[in-house]
């Protein structure tokens, strides 16, 4: 569905998030971090430099877990702390589990593109 659809699925879900979602805190996570990497991600391999991609994919994850830590503590005054492990820190691990997501999700999506997608076209579902 291209940048467009993508968008507008993230924006779509994203306000119901915040409508529906008891936990706003777990909406802010999908808000500014899961929902918009997608469209991020699709852009930045576009660049086909792995090393390019890799520091936009860092430079991005990095940005975006700001933004949810900052409307965390300043908009929704939820104190972020870890038996006292500092925010460097966190953000240090949130670069690991960034890039495990990272892969992870090109897998799941190189799978649905492969097998899935090829499936669901002959079945007529789509």
């Amino acid at each position: 569905m291209g940048y467009g659809g993508g968008l507008s699925c993230y924006v779509v879900s994203g306000v119901l998030g915040l409508l529906l979602f008891p936990s706003k805190e777990v909406a802010v996570y999908y808000c500014l971090c899961f929902g918009i990497y997608p469209v991020v991600k699709a852009w930045i391999e576009k660049r086909k430099n792995l090393v390019l991609e890799w520091m936009l994919k860092l430079a991005a994850g990095n940005v975006l877990m700001l933004a949810v830590y900052w409307v965390l503590q300043k908009l929704l005054q939820i104190t972020l702390t870890f038996r006292g492990v500092g925010s460097w820190a966190l953000l240090a691990v949130g670069n690991v589990v960034f890039v495990c997501y990272d892969i992870a999700f090109s897998q799941i999506m190189t799978y649905v593109q492969r097998r899935l997608l090829p499936v669901l076209r002959q079945a007529k579902f789509i």
